[in-house]
């Protein structure tokens, strides 16, 4: 006999939504990663709720499943804003509900004073999906979890919709009312809706992060994945080994500007063997004093070259002066467009 079992694994997601030993008095939502590829990735999300007098649970589980393509979620003139900002999510292009069944909570008690068939009735069950068709799409099952040195950057509190690293915002508020709830409310209503918000996960696939975030209040209990999809994941790689200070070379209005300059520098010290671990980059500076984004032109590795004593020979080769700047301003690194990169 052929035996379905994503509708088991749907089944125990569900399950573990009960809370034992008593009634469910709130409702609960709860995400769970289930595997990815280089361009998807699947969610299980289950609904829990009391139904009737409240000795019955309804829980329903669905299988969601996303692309990692970057879709905008509210529009920013420049990329990098849009990067910094959280701007771009991923979409859900497929949701397939996998299990609907309700339990009667009183078989917590005690099973053997029920009537046979009142612990649980399956109202629907999705017949055509199968572990094996899912697995295939989703090879990747595990994901890399964030060290907790790497994760002390995260930044969020219970008056802010946001969750930041560093610089870069890695959920947004309007992320935050599009999954959880609140879109035609103001910021104080939705977090007194939400409650109380916790970061309970960071970690990573191949080329995403993804955030599991939990928020409860006594009558509704909702966790949920959110993906940094793949530009978005790069920055936090470039965030998280980010330098403290960088040797500058110039701070540009413009972007194409900044990388022509930096195109130039690069030219100046690719075949000198004392600078082959160095190389120059181009950073959005975020200006608090003039409100607005600068292109600083950098020299990584700024701290190797400083303890080399090798900054006066950089500054001869490059045939300009190079200013020891912060980078705490420094929030998305510029990447070259395809095909303009001056070869």
């Amino acid at each position: 006999m052929k035996m379905n079992y994503i509708l088991i694994l749907a089944g125990l997601l569900g399950a573990g939504a009960l809370e034992a030993g008593s009634p469910i008095r709130r409702t609960t939502v709860e995400e769970q990663f289930f595997g990815s590829n280089p361009s998807g990735y699947a969610i299980l999300r289950s609904e829990t709720e009391p139904d009737g007098d409240g000795n019955t649970t309804r829980s329903k589980t669905w299988l969601d499943e996303y692309t990692k393509t970057p879709v905008v979620l509210y529009n920013h003139p420049k990329e990098e804003g849009r990067i910094r900002n959280g701007a771009y999510t991923s979409k859900l292009v497929s949701s397939t509900l996998l299990l609907d069944i309700s339990y009667d909570q009183r078989s917590n008690d005690n099973v053997d004073s029920l009537p046979p068939h009142t612990a649980e009735t399956v109202h629907s069950q999705e017949a055509e999906t199968t572990m094996s068709s899912v697995l295939l799409r989703y090879p990747t099952r595990s994901l890399t979890p964030w060290s907790p040195e790497r994760a002390r950057d995260l930044r969020s509190d219970d008056g802010s919709l946001f969750i930041l690293y560093k610089c870069q915002t890695l959920v947004s508020g309007q992320a935050i009312r599009a999954r959880m709830g609140g879109m035609n409310t103001g910021d104080a209503e939705v977090l007194q809706a939400l409650g109380r918000r916790t970061i309970d996960n960071i970690a990573e696939d191949g080329n995403c992060v993804f955030l599991t975030i939990t928020a409860a209040t006594d009558q509704r209990k909702q966790t949920r994945v959110f993906c940094m999809v793949p530009m978005l994941t790069d920055n936090l790689h470039a965030l998280s080994s980010r330098e403290s200070l960088y040797l500058s070379a110039g701070r540009f209005d413009a972007k194409d500007e900044a990388l022509r300059n930096a195109r130039s520098l690069s030219e100046k010290i690719a075949n000198i063997p004392e600078f082959s671990g160095s190389g120059i980059q181009v950073w959005a500076d975020d200006s608090t004093a003039y409100s607005r984004t600068f292109y600083c032109v950098v020299v990584n590795h700024t701290m190797d070259i400083i303890r080399q004593q090798r900054v006066s020979m950089l500054e001869r080769l490059l045939e300009t002066h190079l200013l020891l700047v912060p980078s705490d301003s420094f929030s998305v690194l510029i990447k070259e467009p395809p095909g303009q990169d001056g070869k």
